[in-house]
């Protein structure tokens, strides 16, 4: 029985044409990544009077002061969520809030030692560290932009294997430059060089951009249309039970709990979620993965969620997010990740250059080799 194989000049017909392909959305997506990488600090330097705060030492105000001072900065929006960066104190909270008749949430930043509101409610896109996330996932185009993005990841990570097949020997000439020889070779050593040294780098990235996006598309096909309800009104928020007492209380729940994210009541769901992570979570564990879910009214806890105890797969899958934003490793890593995302860009650069010198000396190849007319085949002048 024949073995079925493939032929390697097969191989790099699908990484060239994968590789042209996706080149210009790669680079935009790589650049875009690589700056995001440092969102904090281009905030901070930015918007520095909004989005960083000096502290106190007394520390932050109690939540249920912060969550009064916040609705009572915008009575005309609704609170819907309420971010805290656990890891920057110095940082400000993102207050979430959505307004009567609109869909999209927006957000302000809010002062967690004083309660001050320090920014109008505003859409996400209309900061720069904002804007730059939603043109890395969606190239501004929602969800048109958000399926090209995720088939654009898809490439990244079939190029990875490709160009590791075809470089599955690459140890013998890994560091080999040759400058004395053409442009082509010189761009292809380039390409092998920086392809291979980043190709994990790409196969995780590729793999966890395009499973976010294209699964949350393929969530959007298959659910179900919600059925035509009267719209009812959410459980007004003095009737909500003390939010910091839930804050106290999660540990309890699930051990050395550290809530990250508060949702709010909405008019579908009386009740306060908080998104966070359990005590010893490892570098590799996501922030939002453990989950604990409040009665909104008495306070009492309706469901927890401890990614401990969670499928291989879940596990796998929470992973995902400090694998793809590199935080799992401090300034080490987060500097790795973004040189890591300029990668895309140089190969489809050096890419690029190596498949049009090719097709030039093809062209050059197949004049050299063209019968020259004869006397006959000419006409009389």
């Amino acid at each position: 029985m024949a073995r079925f194989r493939i032929k390697k000049q097969t191989i790099w017909r699908w990484h060239s044409v994968l590789g042209l392909t996706a080149g210009l959305g790669l680079l935009v997506i790589g650049i875009t990544g690589s700056l995001l990488m440092f969102s904090t600090e281009i905030d901070g330097l930015l918007l520095p009077e909004i989005a960083t705060t000096e502290g106190k030492p007394e520390g932050r105000l109690p939540f249920d002061t912060l969550v009064s001072r916040a609705a009572a900065a915008y009575p005309d929006h609704t609170l819907a969520g309420w971010e805290m960066d656990g890891s920057v104190p110095e940082a400000t909270d993102r207050v979430w809030v959505r307004e009567e008749g609109e869909e999209q949430w927006k957000f302000f930043h809010l002062d967690p030692y004083t309660g001050e509101a320090l920014s109008e409610p505003a859409k996400s896109n209309e900061q720069l560290t904002g804007w730059l996330l939603e043109l890395h996932y969606t190239f501004l185009g929602d969800h048109v932009g958000m399926l090209a993005a995720g088939l654009f990841a898809l490439m990244l990570f079939l190029l990875g294997l490709t160009g590791l097949w075809l470089y599955r020997d690459f140890w013998k000439h890994f560091f080999r430059l040759r400058w004395g020889k053409s442009a082509r070779i010189l761009f292809a050593d380039f390409h092998r060089l920086i392809g291979i040294s980043s190709v994990l780098f790409h196969l995780i990235l590729g793999f966890t951009g395009a499973w976010w996006n294209l699964s949350h598309l393929l969530g959007h096909l298959l659910e179900e249309a919600p059925a035509e309800t009267v719209e009812a009104e959410s459980l007004p928020m003095a009737e909500w039970s003390s939010v910091e007492g839930m804050l106290e209380k999660a540990p309890e729940v699930i051990d050395g709990y550290t809530a990250r994210f508060v949702s709010f009541p909405r008019a579908d769901a009386a009740e306060v979620k908080l998104f966070g992570h359990h005590g010893d979570a490892g570098p590799l564990r996501g922030i939002y993965g453990s989950t604990i879910t409040f009665a909104a009214a008495t306070g009492e806890v309706r469901e927890h969620y401890d990614m401990r105890e969670a499928t291989p797969w879940q596990q796998i899958y929470d992973s995902f997010m400090p694998l793809h934003y590199g935080t799992f490793g401090g300034w080490p890593i987060k500097i790795l990740w973004c040189l890591g995302g300029l990668t895309p860009g140089l190969l489809a650069i050096t890419g690029f250059v190596v498949w049009r010198k090719r097709q030039s000396v093809r062209a050059v190849k197949r004049h050299a080799t063209a019968p020259e007319p004869s006397t006959g085949m000419l006409r009389a002048g």
